[in-house]
């Protein structure tokens, strides 16, 4: 039986910048690929830089023949998208229906009673430091 060694690994090339690469290698930062380029000029030239093809939108439009998707496509272009809202039916838990149910049963006056009360109290326990010494034993 042959018993094989694995090749040894190549030790790997760190740049001063970035380590494990050298620098200068590869398309810089933010430069789009060629093909995409191309691709996208070929497409401007079949589409938008073709009037027999900006007609045909056009009385696609007026005659209301055109594909719905493309026009909603083209109106989004021509006004912006309609703000999406998002409505959620989360049920009240039991505990907030009843400190609600509280809260409208009070005054206004109550109210204002209530809430001096919370201000106080949270304003005394950010305030108030106590310490505390194992054994019972003061210093």
């Amino acid at each position: 039986m042959k018993t094989t060694e694995a090749p040894a690994a190549k030790p790997r090339r760190r740049g001063r910048d970035l380590p494990g690469r050298r620098g200068g290698y590869g398309r810089a930062k933010g430069t789009p690929n060629k093909v995409t380029v191309e691709i996208r000029k070929l497409a401007q030239s079949l589409t938008f830089d073709n009037p027999r093809y900006l007609e045909r939108i056009r009385l696609g439009l007026e005659n209301g023949t055109l594909d719905t998707a493309l026009e909603i496509r083209i109106l989004e272009y021509a006004h912006g998208k309609p703000p999406q809202k998002i409505e959620l039916d989360v049920p009240e838990s039991p505990v907030v229906a009843v400190a609600r149910a509280f809260w409208e049963s009070l005054s206004p006056e109550e109210r204002k009673t209530q809430l001096d009360f919370v201000r106080r109290r949270r304003a005394l326990a950010e305030s108030t430091i106590v310490d505390v010494i194992p054994g019972g034993r003061g210093g």
